[in-house]
């Protein structure tokens, strides 16, 4: 474990990175959800975002925490050493089950529909075979292990933080948004509700449903070897995450 360490990223960035992968699916990364969640509460509902992704950071630190302490990396021993039940309440593990399920149903189909789209459009492939690419992409991943899911996601967030910024950066220099007056104008912009109390509830909402990866995180802690990687892994996601999502949202912002 100390060879490869030392040949690849550090640890608590290859479990970031698995939760900025997880977080930045196709609602992210459209604007769907940041709008829906974030912008239209104006700046008090940028600075929510920040504190959605504390709440949950601290919810994957004491995942990542529970498994490193009880060496428990999936579902079935997780949850009994959570919750200490024994078998008379597993439905407790179904429950976590369920969640994972529509949750990789839904943000595997947007990512689907998503690359079967982009390829249709811009080279004129046909739009299963995009899918269908995705899908053997996705079972190599999972066919070959925890390990190479965190080192994989590791390089493929720099890929796509990178290309979000690239985007973000184009927009700023080229495109037609007014961050300034959008803030000035959030109080009587009638697709902007400028609560504060409101903005927050709805950050207790995205953090609530994005926690379903809570358990799954659990599956990428067995390199953690001391409180201080948990740590590094939850606060190294919440700035980028926290970063990305305050970003995009300032640019949404800047053209309402």
């Amino acid at each position: 474990m100390g060879n490869n360490a030392k040949k690849g990223l550090p640890a608590f960035i290859g479990i970031a990175a698995v939760w900025m992968g997880t977080h930045f699916g196709p609602g992210v990364a459209s604007g769907t959800q940041i709008i829906s969640y974030y912008v239209k509460f104006g700046i008090p509902g940028i600075i929510a975002a920040v504190f959605a992704m504390c709440l949950l950071g601290a919810a994957l630190y004491c995942s990542m925490e529970a498994s490193r302490i009880y060496k428990t990396y999936e579902y079935q021993s997780w949850a009994e050493n959570i919750w200490d039940f024994k078998a008379t309440r597993s439905w407790i593990v179904w429950l976590f089950d369920l969640s994972f399920l529509i949750t990789i149903m839904t943000a595997l189909g947007g990512s689907l529909s998503a690359v079967g789209k982009l390829v249709n459009q811009f080279w004129g492939i046909n739009y299963w075979v995009g899918v269908i690419v995705v899908i053997i992409a996705c079972m190599l991943l999972c066919a070959y292990g925890a390990d190479l899911v965190r080192k994989a996601s590791s390089y493929m967030m720099f890929f796509v933080v990178g290309i979000l910024l690239i985007i973000v950066i184009l927009l700023v220099v080229k495109g037609d948004g007014d961050l300034s007056a959008a803030i000035a104008q959030q109080s009587t912009n009638a697709s902007i509700t400028p609560n504060f109390g409101k903005a927050l509830w709805k950050a207790v909402i995205y953090a609530a449903f994005q926690a379903t990866v809570v358990a799954n995180i659990a599956s990428v802690s067995d390199t953690l070897t001391c409180r201080s990687e948990s740590k590094k892994a939850a606060i190294t996601g919440i700035i980028a995450n926290a970063a990305l999502l305050v970003i995009l949202g300032l640019v949404l912002l800047s053209y309402t």
